[in-house]
């Protein structure tokens, strides 16, 4: 089932107080009183009392009759709503712990390497250290970098990023599960990827995808249909403004490199590897309906609310950024406002790389949770980077658990063929007796076979339920 963010939740139920303890001892008085009478009343003139037949009614026939009254009426007023309530509240039990895990579902950032116009960008915008850079509107380049030739520059600017990563990339390599996915501007790059993998002296060479410059990264789920979900991804992208002095350059350049691990992967090894932050589950949305996504978003507590203290946007226009803003606004976040494209120039597409790639070193660095507004196919796309995940806080209650076997039904069905038998005063076994004794094992295994198919059916509803269905 695919994850949905507006998923109908179950609302627990209260299972209630059995009847009173009264009502049995009521129950039993009028019992034993009418077996008595009962008893006295049919009893044969002349014949002794001190005898069994006679305390037969009474001790035996009459306590029969009262438990198997009294364990109907536990079954018809409390007992078999006790026993729907709790497979209903086991079960929106488990449905909400499994979306909230999903929710908080991503990509560990194991390792970055950010190359922006501007050095120290993500430290200089937070105010961390130095002074926050503007360059509002002004396309600007990637220092020391200007004079190469555009095969070379892109060359180094690879080996750049790939050098600081090598120990973590020849572990990763070593898994067998590594795929490289790059979002650059030119089709013989991988070409050059090879060459500097070659001349870092990396193990192996890895499998490349190629993502176009809109593709948007699936934190949670699949990226493209025939993705493998490996341990490691490693996300090269890049924009160089190398096409020649008589092609218009638009935006400023970047290059990026992230190490990501799969949460799977990552808490299997939970003891062995630690990332320096996540980048959880995102949620797309219409441009005039951010506010709802982000209600919904920040409703599903991927981190505590008061623990988000940034908010990063780029690239968002028009109604996209005003409805962005806004929504911020009246969610009553107290967040700082960071927007690349005030600081080094307008942005590529791919630049959203670079901004999840400051968000998550910020995270690393102890600033808090990162709010991430992106443009998407829909209109926004929201995402937030955490240094840790949040467990999922949703304690077991006892009164969750049941039990398929009819413990009531069979006390009820097994002292109500005792009393009956008992009525019978004969010492020969008849062929009423095998009658009632098939007939007591066909109630055991009817009531039995009742509960189980009503537990199914009730697991069923919940899931249907679920989906979204009406009750």
């Amino acid at each position: 089932m695919s994850f949905r963010w507006n998923q109908p939740m179950l609302v627990e139920q209260e299972i209630g107080e059995p009847p009173s303890r009264w009502i049995y001892v009521v129950v039993v008085v009028i019992v034993e009183c009418v077996a008595f009478g009962l008893t006295v009343a049919t009893w044969p003139a002349g014949k002794p009392v001190m005898s069994w037949d006679f305390f037969r009614g009474i001790v035996a026939i009459g306590p029969a009759f009262s438990a198997a009254l009294c364990a109907f009426i536990y079954t018809s007023a409390h007992g078999q709503y006790a026993f729907e309530t709790a497979v209903v509240n086991q079960e929106a039990w488990r449905l909400k712990k499994s979306w909230l895990r999903a929710s908080r579902s991503g990509v560990g950032v194991l390792d970055s390497v950010i190359l922006a116009p501007e050095p120290d960008l993500g430290e200089r915008m937070l105010g961390l250290d130095g002074t926050p850079p503007e360059n509002p509107g002004k396309v600007m380049s990637l220092d020391g970098m200007e004079d190469a030739q555009a095969e070379s520059r892109l060359h180094a600017v690879l080996e750049t990023l790939l050098t600081p990563l090598v120990p973590k990339l020849a572990k990763a390599m070593r898994s067998e599960s590594f795929l490289l996915m790059m979002q650059g501007a030119r089709d013989e790059s991988s070409n050059v990827i090879s060459a500097v993998w070659k001349k870092l002296e990396l193990p192996g060479f890895p499998r490349i995808v190629r993502m176009r410059a809109t593709t948007e990264p699936k934190f949670a789920e699949q990226w493209f249909p025939a993705d493998s979900d490996p341990y490691y991804r490693l996300v090269l992208a890049w924009h160089l403004n190398d096409d020649g002095p008589d092609v218009p350059k638009d935006c400023s350049e970047f290059a990026v490199a992230l190490l990501l691990g799969s949460h799977p992967f990552l808490y299997d090894n939970r003891d062995k590897l630690r990332p320096q932050a996540w980048l959880l589950r995102g949620i797309e949305s219409e441009a005039d309906q951010v506010e709802e996504a982000l209600a919904l978003l920040l409703g599903a507590e991927q981190v505590e609310t008061k623990r988000i203290r940034q908010f990063w946007h780029s690239r968002l226009k028009g109604l996209a950024q005003h409805a962005t803003l806004g929504a911020v606004r009246e969610s009553g976040l107290e967040v700082s406002t960071h927007v690349p494209d005030a600081a080094i120039g307008p942005q590529a597409p791919a630049s959203r790389w670079l901004v999840y790639a400051l968000a998550a070193k910020m995270a690393h660095f102890g600033q808090g949770a990162q709010l991430v507004a992106l443009p998407g196919e829909k209109g926004v796309t929201l995402n937030l980077a955490v240094r840790e995940l949040r467990a999922v806080n949703l304690p077991w209650k006892d009164s969750y658990a049941y039990s398929v076997v009819p413990i009531a039904e069979w006390v009820f069905v097994s002292l109500l063929f005792q009393a009956l038998a008992l009525l019978n005063d004969s010492k020969v076994w008849s062929g009423l007796d095998t009658a009632m004794v098939i007939i007591w094992l066909l109630a055991l295994a009817a009531f039995l076979a009742a509960r189980i198919f009503r537990s199914k059916r009730l697991v069923e509803e919940c899931w249907r339920l679920s989906r979204g269905g009406s009750r």
